[in-house]
């Protein structure tokens, strides 16, 4: 039924990103309770969904959403069992913890994604927090070890570009170059559903709509949503999205706090009930809101670089 499911397996995130639902919690003191998915709930539902059919042997688990997977305390386990079962997976981190391995674990392993706010010590200051030589010594260490553990698949250097950091992008595509890395630039953007809305709808606080227009690429947003075609389907219909606790979320971009964010539990549910509570929600008013106001179709053509 489905190419990809973004699997949640950490709920903790350590960096400060002020335009990220999670990062900008932690900026202001409302840190949620961390809670890691099990092994043993992981290996639950991955194997109830490949009984099911709900996936198959080549579907992608992307081993991430909202937070960091690296700070998972089993995060070597997760991908032992993906590996027993020959299942497709990628993970994004930013780099801020190595994780190492020695096996051949990572046979399976399709993408290895890395995040980066810019490529200074002063835009990590702005965002992340991150010390930046550690940071470019844990992914060369962290590339060299994948390759040496069976990864095959390809290295993304994924760079988000702020009205601060463009000069930047040239010297990070040396570094990519340098390592064997592909390197995806796009603008940074508001990186939750809330936070997109509140600013499409013009009931963003002044505050924040004033850094904002300081920080982030935004003269091309309104273009965008305004050319979305009549007929567009979202592409997150065709997702499945699980988070820390196993529960199936509409789609990869709500907060928790809102209340059409669920869609019921993986390891409760049957696969019919999953099928049909997901189909249910296209037509939920967190749906509708969503979709009139074209932050799916913003969100799928970000301004590349």
């Amino acid at each position: 039924m489905y190419n990809k499911v973004y699997f949640e397996i950490s709920g903790a995130c350590n960096a400060r990103c002020p335009w990220c639902q999670t990062g900008l919690k932690i900026i202001n003191g409302m840190r949620e309770k961390t809670h890691f998915v099990s092994v043993e709930d992981f290996r639950k539902v991955i194997r109830k969904f490949r009984a099911k059919r709900l996936i198959s042997p080549e579907t992608i688990i992307s081993l991430y959403n909202w937070y960091e997977p690296f700070l998972h305390p089993q995060f070597t386990e997760i991908v032992e069992e993906l590996h027993r079962i020959e299942q497709p997976f990628s993970v994004s981190t930013n780099a801020s913890k190595l994780v190492l391995f020695s096996g051949n674990e990572l046979q399976y392993c399709r993408l290895l994604r890395i995040s980066l706010p810019g490529f200074s010590q002063s835009s990590y200051d702005k965002v992340h927090g991150f010390n930046f030589e550690r940071i470019l010594e844990n992914i060369v260490g962290m590339v060299k070890n994948f390759r040496e553990n069976g990864f095959k698949g390809d290295v993304q250097l994924a760079f988000l570009a702020y009205q601060f950091n463009l000069n930047e992008l040239a010297v990070c595509r040396i570094f990519a170059d340098r390592i064997g890395a592909s390197l995806s630039a796009s603008a940074a953007s508001f990186n939750g559903l809330s936070m997109m809305m509140s600013y499409l709808d013009n009931t963003m606080s002044y505050d924040q709509l004033k850094k904002a227009s300081k920080e982030l690429l935004l003269y091309y947003i309104d273009d965008v949503v305004a050319s979305c075609p009549k007929d567009w389907v979202c592409p997150q219909h065709e997702l499945l999205v699980v988070d820390e606790y196993c529960n199936i979320a509409v789609c990869c971009g709500p907060d928790k706090d809102e209340p059409d964010y669920l869609v019921g539990n993986a390891l409760e549910l049957s696969v019919e009930e999953i099928l049909a509570k997901k189909e249910a929600k296209k037509n939920s008013a967190l749906c509708k809101k969503c979709m009139s106001m074209g932050v799916p179709y913003l969100g799928s053509n970000l301004l590349r670089l």
